[in-house]
């Protein structure tokens, strides 16, 4: 059966499996933007949201967007992930260092989000971070 994907952040690449489909929700909120305007500084947040459909299973999806050895094909050039709630990872670009990640939730096959740190060398927590969210769901009849 297709799935459905729904998540935070980027696009996700479209190579990935081809065999049933599966739609992808992305999202990414990103907080402490701070900015000033009329004489104070607020606090501003940005979300991009994508929704997808993968010409695959979710099972396929899935491990694709959780193991590291997946995760630095499209996104970035490294990646080190713990993979459960709480684990602590690593994403690094090519050029531009790397930044701290923390999982945020970790359902498989179905739910999978993280905070990624905004600064190299600072903690992926709310405030200096953005949070991506992945949701996974069949989509059409497979």
């Amino acid at each position: 059966m297709p799935a459905v994907l729904n998540s935070h952040t980027q696009p996700i690449s479209e190579t990935v499996a081809i065999t049933r489909s599966m739609r992808c929700h992305l999202v990414a909120r990103q907080g402490a933007c701070r900015s000033s305007f009329g004489g104070f500084n607020r606090i501003a947040t940005q979300t991009v949201e994508r929704e997808i459909v993968v010409a695959a299973p979710v099972q396929r999806v899935w491990d694709v967007l959780t193991e590291p050895q997946h995760i630095g094909q499209w996104f970035g050039s490294r990646a080190e992930l713990e993979p459960r709630v709480g684990g602590d990872g690593v994403l690094e670009f090519e050029g531009h260092g790397a930044f701290k990640i923390s999982v945020v939730r970790f359902d498989p096959t179905s739910h999978f989000s993280y905070r990624w740190a905004n600064k190299i060398g600072t903690e992926a927590v709310p405030g200096l971070s953005t949070l991506v969210e992945f949701t996974l769901e069949p989509a059409g009849d497979g």
